[in-house]
């Protein structure tokens, strides 16, 4: 096989793929006030959107914390290679990975979504500390990314966004509601190189918003090898057509 050839087939494929979703799609849905084991209609909606499109373009891969220890931590490895480090967050009320159920309103603090599970992921930031982050980390960039939040809320100090840089920086406010609940967020970026997926809570002064992060997923961006499988499969099938064609 030519080297043109090579080269014209990953082309295909990559336009192929990229034209599969449109660039830096939104999918949010907000359930607000649904505690644990409760109807999520929109957030389930949005997340099966999400899943069918960030689908479409790559495989989608999932991190429900389930097979990693309860534990505080600033810097860990939560798959193989993914990691997830933080700032400006403390050690308490079972910040970190977690399974804590002991809150009475888990609605406003966080907990499980994950069918039979129980660990999720809770974000404890420290009183006053201005701008607390958790930072994920990808050794093979993504093109998607999506999760459920549980008890983001309005009215208290601390204002969460989405930020990545996609060849320019991009920042979305994940915004909280009155009784906190539930939400599903994510985003597709066809054929964009991601490597980080920040969250920061800002503006956190004598209240803080504690929320949690469970069943988290996200698209890789194909291997070339992929990449060259499917431009293949494509001339493949556009021969055999053209060849009946002549028979």
């Amino acid at each position: 096989m030519t080297k043109k050839l090579i080269l014209a087939i990953c082309v295909v494929a990559a336009l192929a793929l990229a034209s599969a979703v449109d660039a830096d799609v939104i999918y949010t849905g907000v359930d607000n006030g649904v505690g644990p084991g409760g109807t999520s209609t929109n957030s389930d909606a949005a997340a099966a959107a999400f899943d069918a499109d960030a689908g479409s373009i790559g495989t989608v891969e999932l991190i429900d914390f389930e097979s990693l220890t309860v534990q505080y931590f600033t810097n860990l490895e939560i798959a193989p290679g993914v990691t997830a480090t933080t700032t400006g967050t403390v050690d308490e009320f079972g910040g970190g990975i977690t399974n804590d159920t002991s809150f009475s309103t888990p609605t406003i603090l966080g907990y499980n979504t994950t069918a039979g599970g129980e660990n999720y992921l809770r974000f404890m930031p420290e009183f006053n500390v201005g701008t607390a982050t958790l930072t994920i980390t990808f050794d093979t960039p993504i093109q998607a990314w999506g999760a459920y939040f549980t008890g983001l809320e309005s009215g208290v100090s601390g204002d969460l966004y989405i930020v990545y840089d996609d060849g320019s920086v991009v920042e979305h406010e994940i915004a909280g509601t009155t009784n906190g609940g539930v939400q599903f967020f994510g985003f597709t970026d066809a054929g964009m190189s991601i490597s980080q997926i920040i969250l920061e809570e800002r503006n956190i002064s004598s209240s803080r918003d504690i929320w949690g992060l469970d069943d988290m997923r996200y698209t890789p961006i194909p291997e070339p090898a992929s990449m060259l499988m499917l431009g293949a499969l494509g001339a493949g099938l556009a021969g055999a057509r053209k060849l009946k064609r002549k028979k």
